[in-house]
């Protein structure tokens, strides 16, 4: 597996306590045994499979949250502790490939940008502020069908503004330590307005779900 989105620099965490050792075109419609997403016509494909974690539902779209596959880090990542300058994932360490599918549940289109939405992953294992760094690795997505943007490059537009009309998806997929099953998924999604300008209404999804991963 080839890891990217990782700095060439080094960064570190400060831990906040001491850690402690783990426990245990349109594109047609895309039917899985998780259930049917009708792709935009700007997103890469969606996998939708594995195991259905949750969802967190918003007022007018829904994030289903799948555990896609189980996987091992491909090398050290480049996130130190600030104290030890271990590396927080090692070369081996277990990774869940989490694939969140975002749809529009409402009977209006919605507006986008390309960052589309953002995903957090914390655990009580993981003593760092924030949340889990997530390691994206190019050769196992490509293997299982899995993106970690949910806007093909190839379908980027120059004022990067995105239509996700009524009983569409799209889909984006992040790669995270296992440091154990309970874990709490965060997803924020901002829209924008017709013209392009960023909304100052109340964000399109704001919320969190606890899952459980299957190992």
């Amino acid at each position: 597996m080839k890891p990217v989105n990782e700095s060439s620099s080094t960064k570190t965490s400060q831990p906040t306590s001491t850690p402690e050792p783990t426990t245990s075109s349109p594109t047609p419609s895309a039917t899985t045994g998780q259930g049917s997403f009708t792709a935009a016509s700007w997103s890469n494909p969606i996998a939708a499979t594995g195991e259905s974690l949750g969802a967190i539902e918003g007022d007018t779209v829904r994030a289903d949250i799948y555990q896609a596959a189980i996987g091992a880090a491909s090398r050290d990542s480049s996130v130190v502790d600030a104290t030890t300058k271990e590396p927080l994932t090692k070369a081996g360490d277990p990774l869940v490939a989490l694939e969140f599918v975002v749809t529009n549940t409402s009977d209006e289109t919605i507006y986008v940008d390309d960052v589309f939405a953002t995903d957090s992953v914390r655990n009580d294992n993981f003593v760092y502020t924030g949340g889990i760094n997530p390691s994206v690795e190019y050769e196992w997505f490509a293997e299982a069908g899995l993106f970690s943007s949910a806007v093909n490059v190839d379908k980027r537009v120059d004022n990067n503004l995105y239509e996700l009309l009524p009983g569409e998806s799209a889909a984006w997929t992040r790669a995270y330590k296992i440091y154990s099953p309970e874990n709490e998924v965060e997803i924020l999604m901002d829209g924008r307005l017709a013209d392009g300008s960023r909304s100052t209404g109340p964000k399109l999804l704001n919320g969190t779900a606890d899952v459980t991963i299957k190992q």
